[in-house]
């Protein structure tokens, strides 16, 4: 089994407009472990998505180089901002027998691997449904079990959460917990940073140029405390999740808390302790 990383170095890319030579990406530098999730983060424009398409395979690259590492022998898979773009059944199983069929599977192991697919996201009842009928968060799963059928060892999200209501971004969210959790490499662009919390690691992007690579925490939290100073999500002009702006404000009163949180119920337990 191959285990190197999957590794970027000095990857542009570049597009040809009627003004020139638009550079999308400048020289990144990346590397994606296996089994990692990667949050990729940038405001507008950023590049971000452009990177996501890379990572994806769906991108050639204009200049620089690219290790394929442990992804040159892996099944990588993207899900959309918009499902309705991915998806080309017109019911819930047919979908995934479409997908299935183009790898090449048949009988009784599509049928193991549709089931698996149906049951990791919950719509097992829905096997029969109309695509068209599903609401947004139904056919974001529906993509995902796409993923999941085809065993993907690789998957970008790209902005997956962002047509999505609370309840329907919260499940899409802990599905692909789940997955990563069994193994699965994950890379996550958003621009809602509460959705960081779960990654390994963060890079952020500006211009089409890495400005922040590393812990989630160090990202949001400028110091130790989290009260002095300005951190690199702020520097990057990105807003901060309601938990970090929340323990500034603690700070500027006097009440520090005993470790960083990173959302509001790791905040909650915090003060509840505090409380006590």
């Amino acid at each position: 089994m191959n285990l190197r990383d999957y590794e970027w170095e000095r990857v542009s890319v570049a597009y040809s407009t009627v003004d020139g030579i638009r550079l999308i990406l400048d020289q990144i530098d990346l590397v994606l472990r296996r089994g990692e999730w990667l949050a990729l983060v940038g405001r507008n424009g950023s590049g971000k998505s452009t990177l996501a398409k890379v990572a994806a395979g769906l991108l050639p690259i204009s200049a620089g180089r690219i290790e394929l590492g442990w992804v040159e022998q892996a099944t990588v898979r993207m899900v959309l901002q918009n499902p309705e773009a991915q998806l080309i059944g017109e019911t819930v199983e047919e979908d995934l027998t479409f997908t299935l069929e183009i790898i090449g599977l048949t009988g009784a192991e599509l049928e193991r691997r549709l089931g698996v697919a149906l049951q990791a996201v919950g719509l097992e009842r829905l096997r029969y449904a109309a695509v068209a009928e599903l609401s947004g968060g139904q056919k974001q799963l529906l993509a995902i079990a796409g993923c999941i059928a085809s065993e993907a060892q690789l998957i970008v999200f790209d902005e997956a959460t962002s047509m999505l209501d609370p309840l329907a971004r919260e499940r899409l969210l802990e599905t692909a917990s789940q997955l990563h959790a069994s193994g699965v490499a994950i890379v996550w662009v958003t621009h809602e940073m509460e959705e960081l919390a779960g990654a390994d690691r963060v890079i952020a992007l500006d211009q089409g140029r890495v400005e922040y690579e590393g812990n989630v925490r160090r990202f949001f939290y400028a110091d130790a405390t989290g009260r002095r100073g300005e951190s690199a999500c702020e520097r990057l002009g990105l807003a901060l999740p309601f938990a970090i702006e929340a323990v500034a404000e603690l700070g500027a009163q006097g009440v520090e808390l005993p470790e960083q949180p990173l959302t509001g119920a790791e905040l909650l337990a915090q003060l509840e302790v505090m409380l006590r």
